[in-house]
Protein backbone atom coordinates (compact mmCIF):
# COMPACT_ATOMS: atom_id res chain seq x y z
CA UNK A 1 0.00 0.00 0.00
CA UNK A 2 1.53 3.19 -1.06
CA UNK A 3 1.79 6.10 1.51
CA UNK A 4 -1.38 8.37 -0.47
CA UNK A 5 -3.30 5.16 0.66
CA UNK A 6 -2.43 4.96 4.22
CA UNK A 7 -3.33 8.86 4.07
CA UNK A 8 -6.50 8.34 2.57
CA UNK A 9 -7.61 5.43 5.28
CA UNK A 10 -6.95 7.57 8.17
CA UNK A 11 -9.69 10.85 7.26
CA UNK A 12 -12.24 10.42 9.80
CA UNK A 13 -15.05 9.33 7.13
CA UNK A 14 -13.01 6.33 5.82
CA UNK A 15 -12.11 4.78 9.12
CA UNK A 16 -15.99 5.36 10.09
CA UNK A 17 -16.87 3.67 6.54
CA UNK A 18 -14.49 0.71 8.32
CA UNK A 19 -15.85 0.58 11.40
CA UNK A 20 -19.49 0.68 10.05
CA UNK A 21 -18.44 -2.87 7.68
CA UNK A 22 -16.56 -4.61 10.89
CA UNK A 23 -19.94 -3.99 12.69
CA UNK A 24 -21.78 -5.40 10.11
CA UNK A 25 -19.63 -8.38 9.82
CA UNK A 26 -19.85 -9.16 13.35
CA UNK A 27 -23.53 -9.14 13.42
CA UNK A 28 -23.39 -11.38 10.50
CA UNK A 29 -20.69 -13.44 12.86
CA UNK A 30 -23.34 -13.68 16.38
CA UNK A 31 -25.99 -15.45 14.32
CA UNK A 32 -24.45 -18.80 13.25
CA UNK A 33 -26.63 -20.94 10.86
CA UNK A 34 -28.75 -18.41 9.47
CA UNK A 35 -29.35 -18.00 5.91
CA UNK A 36 -30.71 -14.72 4.63
CA UNK A 37 -33.83 -14.95 2.04
CA UNK A 38 -34.41 -11.15 2.05
CA UNK A 39 -32.05 -8.54 2.05
CA UNK A 40 -30.31 -6.00 -0.04
CA UNK A 41 -27.76 -9.11 -1.42
CA UNK A 42 -30.39 -12.00 -1.83
CA UNK A 43 -34.26 -11.23 -3.74
CA UNK A 44 -34.46 -13.84 -5.49
CA UNK A 45 -36.66 -16.66 -5.60
CA UNK A 46 -39.37 -14.82 -4.22
CA UNK A 47 -43.25 -15.35 -6.28
CA UNK A 48 -46.56 -13.08 -5.85
CA UNK A 49 -49.75 -15.00 -5.60
CA UNK A 50 -53.16 -13.07 -5.19
CA UNK A 51 -54.28 -9.43 -5.48
CA UNK A 52 -51.57 -6.83 -4.84
CA UNK A 53 -48.40 -5.80 -5.00
CA UNK A 54 -45.07 -5.72 -4.11
CA UNK A 55 -42.13 -2.97 -4.03
CA UNK A 56 -38.75 -4.01 -3.53
CA UNK A 57 -36.10 -1.30 -3.32
CA UNK A 58 -32.48 -1.56 -1.08
CA UNK A 59 -33.36 -5.05 0.38
CA UNK A 60 -36.86 -3.90 2.04
CA UNK A 61 -39.96 -4.83 0.36
CA UNK A 62 -43.18 -2.83 0.69
CA UNK A 63 -46.55 -4.64 0.59
CA UNK A 64 -49.99 -3.63 -1.31
CA UNK A 65 -53.12 -4.31 -2.04
CA UNK A 66 -56.07 -2.60 -1.95
CA UNK A 67 -58.28 -5.13 -3.58
CA UNK A 68 -57.56 -8.24 -1.14
CA UNK A 69 -55.18 -10.85 0.26
CA UNK A 70 -52.38 -12.05 -1.63
CA UNK A 71 -48.90 -14.10 -0.77
CA UNK A 72 -44.99 -12.77 -1.34
CA UNK A 73 -43.96 -16.05 -0.72
CA UNK A 74 -40.26 -18.01 -1.01
CA UNK A 75 -40.99 -20.15 -3.07
CA UNK A 76 -37.16 -22.26 -3.80
CA UNK A 77 -37.79 -24.57 -1.06
CA UNK A 78 -40.05 -25.92 2.28
CA UNK A 79 -38.80 -25.66 5.78
CA UNK A 80 -39.59 -28.04 8.55
CA UNK A 81 -38.64 -26.55 12.33
CA UNK A 82 -36.83 -23.78 11.92
CA UNK A 83 -35.69 -20.31 13.60
CA UNK A 84 -37.01 -17.50 11.40
CA UNK A 85 -35.92 -13.91 12.14
CA UNK A 86 -37.10 -10.74 10.03
CA UNK A 87 -37.53 -6.71 10.86
CA UNK A 88 -41.18 -4.91 9.98
CA UNK A 89 -42.43 -1.55 10.08
CA UNK A 90 -45.87 -0.04 9.45
CA UNK A 91 -45.87 2.16 6.60
CA UNK A 92 -48.85 4.27 8.04
CA UNK A 93 -50.75 4.59 10.91
CA UNK A 94 -53.35 1.70 10.64
CA UNK A 95 -51.40 -1.51 8.97
CA UNK A 96 -52.19 -5.19 8.65
CA UNK A 97 -50.27 -7.96 7.36
CA UNK A 98 -48.70 -11.25 8.55
CA UNK A 99 -45.99 -13.65 7.95
CA UNK A 100 -47.14 -17.45 6.61
CA UNK A 101 -45.46 -20.69 7.96
CA UNK A 102 -45.43 -24.24 6.99
CA UNK A 103 -48.29 -23.53 3.96
CA UNK A 104 -48.08 -25.93 0.93
CA UNK A 105 -47.92 -24.48 -2.50
CA UNK A 106 -50.40 -21.35 -2.70
CA UNK A 107 -53.44 -21.12 -5.15
CA UNK A 108 -55.78 -18.71 -5.46
CA UNK A 109 -58.80 -21.07 -3.83
CA UNK A 110 -56.36 -22.16 -0.82
CA UNK A 111 -54.32 -19.64 0.03
CA UNK A 112 -51.73 -19.95 3.36
CA UNK A 113 -54.42 -18.62 6.02
CA UNK A 114 -56.27 -21.62 5.04
CA UNK A 115 -53.90 -24.40 4.36
CA UNK A 116 -50.74 -22.83 6.59
CA UNK A 117 -50.57 -20.54 9.54
CA UNK A 118 -50.50 -16.97 10.03
CA UNK A 119 -48.78 -14.90 12.90
CA UNK A 120 -50.27 -11.43 12.55
CA UNK A 121 -48.45 -8.54 12.25
CA UNK A 122 -51.55 -5.85 13.09
CA UNK A 123 -52.26 -2.39 14.89
CA UNK A 124 -55.62 -0.06 14.17
CA UNK A 125 -57.48 1.43 16.06
CA UNK A 126 -60.05 -1.25 17.20
CA UNK A 127 -57.23 -3.48 18.73
CA UNK A 128 -58.54 -7.03 17.22
CA UNK A 129 -55.81 -8.94 17.03
CA UNK A 130 -52.50 -8.37 18.37
CA UNK A 131 -49.21 -8.42 16.52
CA UNK A 132 -47.79 -12.34 17.18
CA UNK A 133 -51.65 -13.78 17.48
CA UNK A 134 -51.76 -17.12 15.68
CA UNK A 135 -54.44 -16.22 13.32
CA UNK A 136 -57.64 -17.92 14.05
CA UNK A 137 -56.24 -19.76 17.22
CA UNK A 138 -54.17 -17.97 19.67
CA UNK A 139 -54.07 -14.16 20.57
CA UNK A 140 -50.48 -13.13 21.86
CA UNK A 141 -50.09 -11.65 24.83
CA UNK A 142 -49.31 -7.84 25.55
CA UNK A 143 -47.27 -6.44 21.94
CA UNK A 144 -44.37 -4.25 22.93
CA UNK A 145 -44.57 -2.67 19.40
CA UNK A 146 -42.37 0.30 18.45
CA UNK A 147 -44.57 3.20 16.29
CA UNK A 148 -43.04 4.07 13.53
CA UNK A 149 -40.12 2.27 13.52
CA UNK A 150 -38.74 -1.03 12.88
CA UNK A 151 -39.76 -4.03 14.58
CA UNK A 152 -38.26 -7.50 14.78
CA UNK A 153 -39.86 -10.89 15.12
CA UNK A 154 -38.29 -13.97 15.94
CA UNK A 155 -40.23 -17.08 15.19
CA UNK A 156 -39.46 -20.74 16.19
CA UNK A 157 -41.45 -23.33 14.58
CA UNK A 158 -40.44 -26.33 16.28
CA UNK A 159 -42.80 -29.66 15.88
CA UNK A 160 -46.34 -28.06 16.35
CA UNK A 161 -45.29 -25.82 18.53
CA UNK A 162 -44.51 -22.20 17.42
CA UNK A 163 -42.94 -20.27 20.11
CA UNK A 164 -43.01 -16.44 18.68
CA UNK A 165 -40.96 -13.31 20.07
CA UNK A 166 -41.59 -9.42 19.44
CA UNK A 167 -38.84 -7.17 20.33
CA UNK A 168 -36.91 -9.93 22.26
CA UNK A 169 -40.15 -10.46 24.37
CA UNK A 170 -41.93 -13.99 24.51
CA UNK A 171 -45.57 -12.94 23.34
CA UNK A 172 -46.81 -16.31 22.36
CA UNK A 173 -46.17 -20.00 22.65
CA UNK A 174 -48.95 -22.25 20.59
CA UNK A 175 -49.25 -26.15 20.05
CA UNK A 176 -51.38 -27.39 17.20
CA UNK A 177 -49.69 -26.21 14.04
CA UNK A 178 -51.73 -27.30 10.63
CA UNK A 179 -48.46 -28.51 8.80
CA UNK A 180 -45.48 -30.61 9.33
CA UNK A 181 -43.55 -28.61 6.53
CA UNK A 182 -43.81 -26.20 3.94
CA UNK A 183 -43.18 -22.46 2.90
CA UNK A 184 -42.51 -19.21 3.99
CA UNK A 185 -44.38 -16.10 2.86
CA UNK A 186 -45.15 -12.57 3.84
CA UNK A 187 -49.37 -11.26 3.75
CA UNK A 188 -50.11 -8.25 1.36
CA UNK A 189 -53.57 -7.13 2.78
CA UNK A 190 -55.83 -4.14 2.27
CA UNK A 191 -54.98 -2.82 4.94
CA UNK A 192 -51.07 -2.13 4.90
CA UNK A 193 -49.14 -1.40 3.36
CA UNK A 194 -46.10 -2.64 5.53
CA UNK A 195 -42.50 -3.03 5.59
CA UNK A 196 -40.06 -6.10 5.99
CA UNK A 197 -36.56 -6.61 5.72
CA UNK A 198 -33.58 -8.28 6.76
CA UNK A 199 -35.99 -12.30 6.48
CA UNK A 200 -33.02 -14.95 7.63
CA UNK A 201 -33.50 -18.29 8.63
CA UNK A 202 -32.40 -21.40 10.37
CA UNK A 203 -32.65 -24.50 9.70
CA UNK A 204 -33.46 -26.68 12.91
CA UNK A 205 -34.63 -29.86 10.93
CA UNK A 206 -32.86 -33.46 11.83
CA UNK A 207 -30.45 -34.18 9.10
CA UNK A 208 -31.04 -36.34 6.92
CA UNK A 209 -29.38 -38.52 4.32
CA UNK A 210 -27.38 -35.96 2.79
CA UNK A 211 -25.90 -34.99 -0.95
CA UNK A 212 -22.75 -33.51 0.09
CA UNK A 213 -23.37 -31.82 -3.08
CA UNK A 214 -25.54 -32.12 -6.72
CA UNK A 215 -25.34 -35.79 -8.25
CA UNK A 216 -24.20 -34.73 -11.19
CA UNK A 217 -21.37 -32.79 -10.04
CA UNK A 218 -19.75 -35.21 -7.28
CA UNK A 219 -16.85 -36.73 -8.20
CA UNK A 220 -13.63 -37.32 -6.34
CA UNK A 221 -11.73 -35.48 -9.69
CA UNK A 222 -12.61 -33.74 -12.61
CA UNK A 223 -12.20 -37.40 -14.60
CA UNK A 224 -14.01 -39.58 -12.72
CA UNK A 225 -16.67 -41.33 -14.82
CA UNK A 226 -20.12 -40.94 -14.37
CA UNK A 227 -20.65 -44.79 -14.27
CA UNK A 228 -18.44 -44.22 -10.68
CA UNK A 229 -20.80 -41.52 -9.38
CA UNK A 230 -24.05 -43.49 -9.60
CA UNK A 231 -22.42 -46.28 -7.98
CA UNK A 232 -21.03 -43.97 -5.07
CA UNK A 233 -24.05 -41.85 -4.88
CA UNK A 234 -26.92 -44.48 -5.73
CA UNK A 235 -28.21 -45.45 -2.01
CA UNK A 236 -28.06 -41.77 -0.89
CA UNK A 237 -30.41 -40.74 -3.98
CA UNK A 238 -32.71 -43.53 -2.87
CA UNK A 239 -32.90 -42.45 0.52
CA UNK A 240 -33.62 -39.09 -0.40
CA UNK A 241 -36.47 -40.69 -3.23
CA UNK A 242 -38.06 -42.42 -0.53
CA UNK A 243 -37.90 -40.30 2.24
CA UNK A 244 -40.76 -39.51 4.74
CA UNK A 245 -43.07 -36.58 3.42
CA UNK A 246 -42.19 -34.01 6.35
CA UNK A 247 -38.92 -34.43 5.43
CA UNK A 248 -37.53 -31.29 3.01
CA UNK A 249 -35.80 -32.69 -0.36
CA UNK A 250 -32.83 -30.88 -1.88
CA UNK A 251 -34.51 -28.49 -4.84
CA UNK A 252 -32.11 -29.54 -7.72
CA UNK A 253 -32.65 -33.39 -6.72
CA UNK A 254 -34.91 -33.92 -10.08
CA UNK A 255 -32.62 -32.40 -12.49
CA UNK A 256 -29.63 -33.58 -11.20
CA UNK A 257 -30.79 -37.29 -11.67
CA UNK A 258 -31.64 -36.19 -15.00
CA UNK A 259 -28.11 -34.84 -15.69
CA UNK A 260 -26.48 -38.06 -14.26
CA UNK A 261 -28.98 -40.36 -16.84
CA UNK A 262 -27.97 -37.78 -19.07
CA UNK A 263 -24.37 -37.89 -19.02
CA UNK A 264 -23.77 -42.28 -18.01
CA UNK A 265 -25.55 -42.39 -22.27
CA UNK A 266 -23.42 -39.73 -23.75
CA UNK A 267 -20.68 -41.87 -21.27
CA UNK A 268 -21.70 -45.15 -22.69
CA UNK A 269 -21.48 -43.99 -26.63
CA UNK A 270 -18.40 -42.20 -26.67
CA UNK A 271 -15.78 -43.55 -24.03
CA UNK A 272 -17.16 -46.31 -22.09
CA UNK A 273 -16.02 -47.23 -18.68
CA UNK A 274 -17.82 -50.67 -18.12
CA UNK A 275 -19.99 -52.90 -20.21
CA UNK A 276 -23.04 -52.07 -22.10
CA UNK A 277 -25.30 -53.89 -19.40
CA UNK A 278 -24.06 -52.13 -16.47
CA UNK A 279 -25.33 -48.93 -18.69
CA UNK A 280 -28.22 -49.85 -19.10
CA UNK A 281 -28.87 -51.03 -15.85
CA UNK A 282 -27.44 -47.19 -14.49
CA UNK A 283 -30.25 -45.59 -17.12
CA UNK A 284 -32.89 -47.57 -15.58
CA UNK A 285 -31.93 -47.11 -11.96
CA UNK A 286 -32.27 -43.40 -12.90
CA UNK A 287 -35.30 -43.66 -14.88
CA UNK A 288 -37.15 -45.47 -11.49
CA UNK A 289 -35.64 -43.31 -9.09
CA UNK A 290 -36.93 -40.08 -11.08
CA UNK A 291 -40.16 -41.92 -10.75
CA UNK A 292 -39.75 -41.96 -7.69
CA UNK A 293 -39.23 -38.45 -6.93
CA UNK A 294 -42.48 -37.96 -8.44
CA UNK A 295 -44.60 -40.15 -6.82
CA UNK A 296 -43.67 -38.89 -3.61
CA UNK A 297 -44.11 -35.30 -5.29
CA UNK A 298 -47.37 -36.07 -5.69
CA UNK A 299 -48.12 -37.71 -2.39
CA UNK A 300 -46.81 -34.72 -1.28
CA UNK A 301 -49.38 -32.38 -3.16
CA UNK A 302 -52.14 -34.51 -1.66
CA UNK A 303 -50.74 -34.18 1.58
CA UNK A 304 -51.44 -30.83 0.97
CA UNK A 305 -54.69 -30.63 -0.14
CA UNK A 306 -55.75 -33.28 2.87
CA UNK A 307 -54.29 -30.82 5.62
CA UNK A 308 -56.80 -28.30 4.33
CA UNK A 309 -60.13 -30.54 4.01
CA UNK A 310 -59.05 -31.70 7.29
CA UNK A 311 -58.86 -27.82 8.55
CA UNK A 312 -61.86 -26.40 6.69
CA UNK A 313 -63.93 -27.84 9.34
CA UNK A 314 -61.49 -26.34 12.43
CA UNK A 315 -63.07 -23.43 12.43
CA UNK A 316 -64.62 -21.93 16.28
CA UNK A 317 -65.99 -18.25 15.26
CA UNK A 318 -65.37 -15.60 18.34
CA UNK A 319 -67.62 -13.34 16.54
CA UNK A 320 -70.71 -13.95 18.47
CA UNK A 321 -69.06 -13.86 21.87
CA UNK A 322 -67.08 -10.51 20.85
CA UNK A 323 -70.76 -9.47 19.66
CA UNK A 324 -71.90 -10.06 22.94
CA UNK A 325 -69.04 -9.33 24.98
CA UNK A 326 -70.42 -5.45 26.84
CA UNK A 327 -69.90 -3.55 30.04
CA UNK A 328 -72.99 -5.59 31.62
CA UNK A 329 -71.25 -9.42 30.49
CA UNK A 330 -68.46 -10.38 33.31
CA UNK A 331 -65.43 -11.37 33.28
CA UNK A 332 -65.69 -14.76 34.86
CA UNK A 333 -68.31 -15.66 32.07
CA UNK A 334 -66.40 -13.84 29.24
CA UNK A 335 -63.36 -16.25 30.71
CA UNK A 336 -65.36 -19.23 30.76
CA UNK A 337 -66.88 -18.84 27.34
CA UNK A 338 -63.42 -18.25 26.02
CA UNK A 339 -61.86 -21.43 27.79
CA UNK A 340 -65.17 -23.19 26.26
CA UNK A 341 -63.84 -22.16 22.30
CA UNK A 342 -60.42 -23.37 23.22
CA UNK A 343 -61.21 -26.68 24.51
CA UNK A 344 -63.09 -27.54 21.45
CA UNK A 345 -60.50 -25.96 19.28
CA UNK A 346 -58.23 -28.56 20.51
CA UNK A 347 -60.61 -31.56 20.25
CA UNK A 348 -61.13 -30.19 16.68
CA UNK A 349 -57.01 -30.21 15.78
CA UNK A 350 -56.79 -33.46 17.32
CA UNK A 351 -58.77 -34.99 14.42
CA UNK A 352 -57.73 -32.93 11.97
CA UNK A 353 -53.94 -33.47 13.17
CA UNK A 354 -54.97 -37.64 12.76
CA UNK A 355 -56.40 -37.03 9.15
CA UNK A 356 -53.33 -35.33 7.95
CA UNK A 357 -51.21 -38.14 9.44
CA UNK A 358 -53.18 -40.69 7.25
CA UNK A 359 -51.46 -39.73 3.77
CA UNK A 360 -47.90 -39.41 5.47
CA UNK A 361 -48.37 -43.12 6.67
CA UNK A 362 -49.60 -44.50 2.92
CA UNK A 363 -46.65 -43.22 1.54
CA UNK A 364 -44.37 -44.69 3.98
CA UNK A 365 -46.52 -47.60 3.01
CA UNK A 366 -45.78 -47.76 -0.53
CA UNK A 367 -42.06 -46.40 -0.03
CA UNK A 368 -41.33 -49.54 1.71
CA UNK A 369 -42.59 -51.41 -1.08
CA UNK A 370 -40.86 -49.30 -3.35
CA UNK A 371 -37.45 -49.63 -1.92
CA UNK A 372 -37.16 -53.73 -2.15
CA UNK A 373 -37.49 -52.94 -5.78
CA UNK A 374 -34.75 -49.95 -6.19
CA UNK A 375 -32.46 -51.91 -3.76
CA UNK A 376 -32.67 -55.12 -6.28
CA UNK A 377 -31.67 -52.67 -8.85
CA UNK A 378 -29.12 -51.17 -7.37
CA UNK A 379 -27.65 -54.95 -6.49
CA UNK A 380 -27.86 -55.64 -10.28
CA UNK A 381 -26.43 -52.75 -11.33
CA UNK A 382 -23.34 -53.39 -8.77
CA UNK A 383 -22.63 -56.98 -9.80
CA UNK A 384 -22.92 -56.06 -13.95
CA UNK A 385 -20.17 -53.35 -13.11
CA UNK A 386 -17.90 -55.77 -10.82
CA UNK A 387 -18.39 -58.15 -13.84
CA UNK A 388 -17.48 -56.29 -16.40
CA UNK A 389 -14.21 -54.26 -14.54
CA UNK A 390 -12.88 -57.69 -13.20
CA UNK A 391 -12.78 -58.95 -16.89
Amino acid sequence: MNSTSMKYIRRPFVRALFCSLFLVSLCQAIEPGFIPLLDRDHTDGWKMIGPGDVRLKDGEVTTSSPKGNGVFWYSPRVFNDFVLKLEFKGAQREFNSGVFIRFPAPRLDAMPSVTGNEIAIYDGLDKDRPTGSIYNYQDSSSAPMKQGDWNEFEITSNGSRVVIKLNGQSINDFTGLRQPTGFIGLQCHPRGPVQFRNVRIKDLSTPAPTLSAPLASIQTDANQPRIEVLKDQGPNALEWALAPLDQPLPPDIRQNLTYLREDLLDEAKQKPKAGSSAYTLGSELCDKLLTAVELRNQASVAAGYTAAQADAGVRVDGSGINARRNYTMSWPQYAREKDQRSEIMRQQLTGADLKKERTKVEWALRARAMRKALDDLYRQFRESLRISVSK
